[in-house]
């Protein structure tokens, strides 16, 4: 039986701007350009860990990690920052075509959320409904959100953040909370959300 744990890491490290890719400076810095005076990117990880630990035989099949069907990651309550960035962002595979219904569209993703409504940015009902996603996000200054779905859980077992944000007043001690919930049809497979308040450093 694949029972397992979540470890959410203690620290995000600095990232130099320099040093990110392509994609992920596009998608931290989308519409706007990166301002070294103001602006600090920061990366942490979250990482499924198989326990071959006993689990009594009534809960086993609940804590199975192949019924997964949703890892789901927020971050919130920041401390000394505000968000504007965030990567990984919606990641599609085997895209169909897709049925626009205009910008008011908004689509549920069928997640029972954690702390706030779940609502995609810049995706239609259709758009959701007949396109492939294995990666589903939100955010805005106070938080961030992600839905790694069944398709992405699949072949990962570890989930790399990246955050951009704005260092404006930014305290020594910035951090910010990271809850993560795994999820088969909305119902949780975890004892407990896994919960820890992450801090920011220069350095690990």
């Amino acid at each position: 039986m694949n029972t397992f744990a979540i470890k959410i890491a203690r620290q995000a490290e600095k990232v130099e701007y320099k040093n990110l890719s392509p994609e992920e400076q596009k998608n931290l810095f989308d519409n706007r350009k990166f301002d070294a005076s103001k602006d600090e990117i920061f990366s942490f990880k979250i990482a499924v860990i198989m326990s071959p630990g006993k689990v009594k035989k009534k809960n086993a099949l609940k804590r199975d990690f192949k019924r997964a069907d949703t890892l789901f990651v927020e971050i919130r309550d920041f401390s000394g920052f505000a968000l504007t960035g965030i990567h990984p962002l919606n990641e599609k595979y085997d895209v169909t075509a897709t049925k626009e219904t205009g910008a008011e569209g908004e689509a549920q993703a069928g997640i029972k959320p954690l702390f706030v409504s779940f609502k995609p940015v810049g995706r239609t009902k259709e758009e959701i409904k007949f396109t492939r996603t294995s990666i589903l996000q939100s955010f805005d200054e106070s938080y961030a959100q992600w839905l790694f779905m069944k398709s992405y859980l699949k072949n990962h077992f570890e989930y790399a953040i990246l955050i951009a944000v704005r260092k404006d007043g930014m305290a020594v001690s910035a951090s910010f909370i990271c809850a993560v919930d795994v999820q088969e049809k909305n119902r949780s497979l975890l004892p407990a959300i896994a919960r820890k308040r992450v801090a920011c450093v220069d350095k690990l």
